[in-house]
């Protein structure tokens, strides 16, 4: 439990060893992030997310454990559970997911980006070839010719 006095927090747990570490609530929007296997670490317990002035410890807000090997046993766990309740078209999903997320994620992007300026050009292409193909004074004459059929009833 902490308690707020003005600009700073005392800790009413006498098991944390606060002398090299800060009290903070910036959630990594200030600060960096200290790693973790699926992310960024943070307390299971609160959810506080643990930046790097906070440093690696118990939770600073509510005691709990906050560790980088609590983060890989409770994901093992996880996986291991939904692997056996799964079916096999499911596992087999999630496989593809796994190879597609392993991928760089730039790729399809990038050759989304591909394909849409080709598709551009060709048709700027189009255009240009489709306006050569045009005489101008018969053009001009043929709009006029329209307007005035429009008018002249």
């Amino acid at each position: 439990v902490l308690v707020f006095a003005g600009p700073s927090f005392f800790c009413c747990f006498p098991s944390l060893k606060m002398a090299s570490r800060t009290m903070c609530t910036c959630h990594g929007t200030i600060h960096p992030l200290i790693p973790a296997r699926t992310g960024a670490l943070m307390c299971l317990n609160c959810g506080n997310i643990v930046c790097q002035a906070q440093g690696l410890g118990p939770c600073l807000f509510c005691g709990a454990s906050c560790s980088n090997e609590q983060f890989a046993v409770t994901e093992e766990l996880v996986t291991q559970q939904s692997a056996s309740s799964a079916s096999p078209a499911a596992r087999q999903m999630n496989e593809n997911l796994k190879r597609l997320v392993r991928r760089n994620p730039c790729e399809p992007l990038t050759e989304a980006e591909e394909k849409t300026a080709e598709l551009f050009r060709q048709t700027i292409l189009k255009n240009i070839e489709d306006a050569a193909e045009i005489d101008p004074v018969l053009a001009i004459k043929d709009d006029q010719d329209g307007l005035l059929g429009l008018l002249g009833d």
